[in-house]
């Protein structure tokens, strides 16, 4: 989990982190890309109403994209099971 420095410091490494948790929770979906973006948002939000957000950020950011890929994918298997439920009828 990477340490981030001072306050600008801190904005550059969360852009950096933002781009290496999109390249690993995204596909080429702008649905999922959105759903992602959204989590970091939140995560980088809660980070900052801390005392130290360089030092809850990275954690935060990664608890929050990966609930929203697992989300996404339960959404998916669901909308998948509707259709070839409704195809078999």
């Amino acid at each position: 989990m990477p340490v981030f420095g001072g306050t600008s410091k801190f904005r550059v490494q969360v852009r950096a982190y933002r781009d290496g948790m999109h390249q690993r929770f995204s596909s080429r979906s702008g649905e999922r890309q959105r759903l992602i973006d959204l989590a970091l948002n939140e995560a980088e939000a809660l980070a900052w109403q801390t005392p130290f957000p360089h030092l809850v950020f990275a954690t935060l950011a990664e608890e929050k994209a990966r609930a929203a890929a697992q989300w996404r994918v339960r959404q998916e298997a669901i909308f998948r099971r509707e259709t070839e439920h409704a195809l078999a009828i």
